[in-house]
């Protein structure tokens, strides 16, 4: 199975003997983005206000809960940026040259080795994985989280709605609309630069549209490309209004 079929966001990096001897895997970019599209915010240079995470790790038993620290660790060479890492409570199954993946389906994330992970892909039988698939309890886990949120302003998403007056603000969507309840057109007020990464929670950085092209956005192929394109509709449209 394609593994970007199944997961949000994951990354896939080999365990180094450092990681190891450390007791603080480095989490490579994909890794990171999957545990902040999750909802996890890394603290600043670990210790015990680390931020915490939960973790599911899937193997041929079942599922398994591990608890872990992440955090920037700070470098001593100037110049050098914070290196986001996972602390030795959710790796302490780790071996050198395993193959960890991270990944998230919404606020869920996954790790195992790609071992651990075998059944799910294609030269596993169906009979293999139906049978895995059969040990699912009829009652998910569940976790308690703290989790750091940003706070939007209702007044950029209420203008975003009333700009885009019902129509996908992405140029060329085709995808028809949906009608809420309320009798008005279903639209979803997208960050263009995630704030997550930077981006600010203003009008001009903020588009309503269509849910499939919301997760085309997040997900689909060039992603740069679709947000600079984007972003400079909204300009143009924003121009317009003045």
């Amino acid at each position: 199975m394609d593994y970007d079929l199944l997961f949000d966001n994951y990354g896939i990096k080999s365990v180094s003997p450092t990681d190891v001897e450390k007791g603080a895997y480095v989490l490579d970019i994909n890794q990171e983005r999957a545990l902040r599209a999750a909802g996890y915010q890394p603290s600043r240079g670990g210790g015990r206000n680390s931020a915490t995470v939960s973790f599911l790790r899937p193997t041929k038993g079942g599922l398994t809960m591990l608890i872990g620290s992440f955090y920037l660790s700070l470098r001593q060479v100037v110049g050098r940026p914070p290196e986001p890492r996972i602390g030795r409570e959710a790796i302490h199954w780790m071996s050198p040259n395993d193959e960890v993946l991270i990944g998230n389906i919404g606020s869920n994330v996954y790790i195992g080795s790609t071992t651990d992970l075998s059944l799910l892909s294609d030269s596993a039988s169906e009979a293999a994985l139906r049978k895995r698939a059969g040990k699912a309890k009829g009652k998910p886990k569940t976790v308690q989280r703290t989790v750091t949120e940003f706070v939007r302003d209702p007044f950029v998403v209420a203008a975003a709605l009333r700009r885009a007056d019902g129509v996908c603000e992405v140029p060329g969507c085709s995808h028809t609309l949906f009608v809420r309840e309320t009798g008005a057109l279903y639209l979803e007020v997208h960050h263009i630069v995630p704030l997550g990464e930077g981006g600010d929670d203003t009008i001009l950085n903020v588009a309503a549209i269509c849910p499939a092209c919301h997760r085309e956005q997040h997900f689909g192929t060039l992603q740069s490309v679709r947000r600079d394109a984007l972003l400079e509709h909204v300009r143009k449209l924003e121009a317009k209004k003045k």
